[in-house]
């Protein structure tokens, strides 16, 4: 499944919100989820809702985790899409 992180979930995400930022706002749009968090621990990211997806499900885990600390971090950051493996 193709998950779409557009500028509307990055303009309503806020950031270090783990189940309000840009991601976890995608997510629950593209997924029709009612509850995601997302976490970044020691690089490993985690993303779930039921059921629980971990990094071993994404294929541009490297862009994800710096999508993420770049928009924590309240930089500009861009839409982008990834493969969610389910």
């Amino acid at each position: 499944m193709i998950i779409k992180v557009n500028q509307e979930d990055i303009d309503k995400g806020i950031p270090s919100d783990c189940k309000g930022c840009a991601l976890a706002v995608a997510l629950k749009r593209n997924l029709g989820a009612k509850d995601v968090e997302v976490k970044v621990d020691d690089f490993h990211d985690i993303l779930g809702d039921v059921p629980q997806f971990t990094i071993d499900t994404f294929d541009s885990v490297s862009y994800i985790h710096n999508f993420i600390q770049s928009f924590d971090s309240q930089q500009e950051v861009k839409p982008f899409e990834f493969e969610l493996k389910i």
